[in-house]
């Protein structure tokens, strides 16, 4: 029984959506799943917050750390390492705040 995984932006291996209800096999980024068509229609800047959406989100709908590790995947806890590599992955890729609205 082979298990289908997929890697993210920084080749973790990610399998199956651990999302609530979510039946998602494997990792796919949203990037991968476009179209040449939606490719080309891509605008030629795009904000680091739009790129990672594109290659952090999977076609499910949920982010990359939502989708099992290796270690998820065997029954087993992440180490403190890839949890947080995880972390910093998210916080990557959150949006900065406006300057304005740092109080």
């Amino acid at each position: 029984d082979i298990i289908q995984m997929g890697r993210d932006f920084f080749g973790t291996a990610r399998g199956r959506c651990t999302a609530q209800g979510c039946a998602c096999p494997e990792f796919i980024a949203l990037a991968d799943q476009l179209s040449e068509g939606e490719k080309r229609a891509l605008p030629d800047f795009m904000s680091c917050q739009r790129r990672s959406e594109l290659t952090l989100t999977c076609g499910c709908g949920h982010w990359a750390a939502e989708h099992a590790s290796p270690a998820r995947r065997q029954g087993g806890e992440a180490s403190a390492d890839q949890q947080g590599a995880v972390t910093a992955a998210a916080a990557a890729a959150a949006p900065e705040p406006h300057p304005d609205a740092r109080g």
